[in-house]
C-alpha cells in the first residue's frame, strides 16, 4: 500500500472511529505510521486530504460498480452495481464506510471539499440516464439508495435490517424495469 493510500485509510478511520473533530495530522501520522512531513507532502492541509477522501470514495465506488458490470450486461446493470456497492457490499464496507464519512467530514467543514462529488454526480446522471431503464425511475432508484447510504452512515437507522432487505430487493427488482 503507497503511503498516500495509509494516509487516505487512516484519516477515514480516525472520522469513523473518532469524529471529525479528532481528525488531526499528529492523529494519522501516528495511525498511518508516517511523520506529519510525509503527511504534508502529499496533502497540502486537512482540508486537501478530506478532499482527496472523497475523491477516493469515488473512485472505489466506480471501480466496484464497473467490475460488478462485467458480469452484468442486461439494462439497469449501472443502477444494481450501485446499489450493491453502496448498500450490500458488507464484506469490504468497512473501507467504503470508512471513506464515507469524509462526505460528513466535507459537509461539517467546508462544502467546497465536495467539488470531486459534485463532479461524479453529473458524470453518475449520465449513467443513469443511458442506463437502458426509464431516466426518471433510474434517478428515484439511486435517490433511494443515497437516502438509505446517509442513513447508514449517520448511524441513524431508518428501517430494520429486515425492512432493509425487502427495500434493497425492491430497489434491484426495479432496476430491471423497461423505458
Amino acid at each position: 500500500m503507497s503511503k498516500k493510500k495509509a494516509i487516505i485509510d487512516a484519516a477515514a478511520e480516525i472520522i469513523s472511529r473518532d469524529g471529525v473533530r479528532n481528525l488531526t495530522m499528529d492523529a494519522v501520522a501516528t495511525l498511518a505510521g508516517v511523520s506529519k512531513g510525509t503527511i504534508f507532502y502529499n496533502f497540502e492541509s486537512k482540508d486537501g486530504l478530506i478532499t482527496a477522501m472523497v475523491r477516493e470514495l469515488i473512485d472505489v465506488t466506480d471501480s466496484k460498480i464497473s467490475d460488478s458490470q462485467v458480469s452484468d450486461l442486461e439494462p439497469g446493470s449501472w443502477l444494481r452495481g450501485f446499489i450493491n456497492t453502496s448498500l450490500r457490499d458488507e464484506t469490504e464496507s468497512a473501507v467504503l464506510r470508512n471513506l464515507s464519512f469524509a462526505v460528513i467530514a466535507a459537509i461539517g467543514i467546508d462544502t467546497k471539499l465536495l467539488k470531486p462529488m459534485e463532479e461524479a454526480q453529473e458524470r453518475w446522471r449520465s449513467n443513469i440516464n443511458n442506463d437502458g431503464i426509464s431516466a426518471p425511475l433510474g434517478h428515484l432508484i439511486r435517490l433511494a439508495a443515497d437516502g438509505m447510504w446517509f442513513s447508514d452512515i449517520a448511524g441513524i437507522p431508518s428501517v430494520s435490517e429486515e425492512e432493509r432487505k425487502a427495500v434493497i430487493q425492491l430497489l434491484i427488482e426495479l432496476t430491471h424495469q423497461k423505458p
